[in-house]
């Protein structure tokens, strides 16, 4: 194009795909036509959250497939970004995690202005943007410079539900590493001592780690489950490995929890979990 800009599209094939996929790819580009319009309000605007969701640039069918073209996330997602960070100066980690989590932060902040749940926040489902070169030269940024340039992107829409749509939010969906504590049953899948027994327990409860089953027994999903989400991720991009494997630590704040809030994590407790965090780093 013309304009030189860079996209992707995610396609969805219309041989081949069942039902559920179809659904999923239209529910979201309904989601994200609703995000991508620009901010309407103070409160949306004061946010800052529409800067780090990915765009919908383009939507198009055709006889043999959809396709959704999105901003492109060209610096990998937050996956790939643990294993660059490794290694890296503890201050220097701790300080571009504080900054992708604060974005993150801000994203699903806008999102609950506009009263959507993205139902899936996970690494793989954060990319990263970033400038090719330095500012004013043609010289390739160094490793540690497109980490500290980087911003985010939220993507990945397809479980992502409107609260004034479906406000029980009668289906539950996400991924189990990442769901807050009271999504969980039976408990014991939470208080897994490793990543391998909760996988188990996992598979035992549904075939995928990503999930979309009934669930009218179940609380409602809230936002505040997605700050449990984003607190794992901190915790992962820092440390360098799983919340769930540091068993002891993980262990005594999930009995702590439920100990002081019962079987739920109240929005004060969430927001309080994750601003520890920022203060401490």
């Amino acid at each position: 194009r013309a304009s030189g800009e860079h996209h992707c599209a995610k396609i969805t094939f219309w041989d081949g795909a069942n039902d559920a996929q179809v659904h999923r790819q239209k529910r979201e580009a309904v989601m994200l036509a609703h995000l991508t319009m620009i901010p309407s309000t103070p409160e949306e605007r004061a946010s800052n959250g529409w800067r780090y969701i990915a765009k919908l640039k383009h939507l198009y069918s055709s006889h043999t497939a959809r396709f959704l073209v999105m901003e492109l996330g060209n610096a990998g997602n937050l996956r790939d970004a643990m294993a660059d960070l490794d290694g890296m100066p503890p201050e220097h980690r701790e300080k571009i995690a504080r900054r992708w989590i604060a974005q993150l932060l801000r994203a699903l902040w806008f999102m609950q202005l506009r009263n959507v749940i993205h139902r899936d926040v996970k690494p793989e489902n954060v990319v990263l943007t970033c400038p090719a070169s330095s500012h004013g030269s043609r010289r390739p940024l160094t490793r540690q410079e497109r980490l500290r340039q980087s911003e985010i992107r939220l993507i990945d829409f397809g479980y992502a539900k409107s609260v004034i749509a479906d406000p029980t939010m009668s289906t539950d969906a996400g991924t189990a590493y990442y769901m807050a504590p009271e999504r969980f049953q039976p408990p014991q899948m939470f208080l897994a001592s490793n990543l391998e027994e909760r996988t188990k327990i996992a598979e035992e409860k549904k075939d995928e780690s990503s999930i979309e089953a009934e669930a009218a027994a179940q609380p409602a999903q809230t936002h505040d489950g997605e700050i449990w989400a984003v607190g794992c991720m901190a915790f992962e991009l820092v440390v360098g490995q799983f919340y769930v494997l540091a068993t002891v630590a993980g262990t005594a704040l999930f009995v702590a929890l439920h100990t002081q809030f019962g079987v739920g994590l109240e929005a004060a407790a969430a927001w309080g979990l994750v601003a520890t965090f920022l203060l401490r780093v």
